[in-house]
């Protein structure tokens, strides 16, 4: 019995030592439809979206209930106890204006700015919108160190 237990061990390791290897490693675990060269037009689109929210969740956060306006366009009801017209936001609501613009801007700006060389003018443009926005973000937590 132990002789037929290790047979089968050991035809089972040769079996996955013999089938794991490959020299097209690097080519069957490359996702074939991802963009693998960074192209600063193609990832200028979601960064532009940070400058004027198209999305009406991130706009009602950053715009009307955490930022500039907080306070003064909101529902009188208290929302299980928080509430934007006393400044009484959620943790989770109050973190969106900060996370979102983080999210959609740096991940391309280090792509546009790794794929242009830090130059031109790509990198010029990137360099705009992450002012704007960090601005937006400035506006609705104050400064940041």
């Amino acid at each position: 019995m132990r002789k037929y237990l290790r047979n089968i061990t050991v035809g089972a390791a040769l079996l996955l030592l013999a089938g794991s290897c490959t020299d097209k490693f690097e080519e069957y675990n490359t996702n074939q439809y991802q963009i693998h060269d960074a192209d600063p037009a193609t990832l200028m689109k979601s960064m532009i979206e940070t400058i004027v929210n198209i999305q009406q969740n991130d706009s009602q956060m950053q715009d009307q209930m955490v930022g500039q306006l907080g306070g003064y366009l909101c529902c009188s009801n208290t929302w299980s106890g928080t509430n934007f017209s006393t400044f009484n936001q959620s943790d989770a609501w109050n973190a969106t204006p900060w996370n979102t613009p983080f999210e959609k801007i740096y991940g391309n700006f280090f792509q546009i700015q790794e794929a242009t060389n830090s130059t031109g003018h790509y990198y010029a443009f990137a360099c705009m919108i992450r002012a704007i926005t960090m601005l937006r973000v400035a506006d609705c937590y104050g400064p940041m160190l």
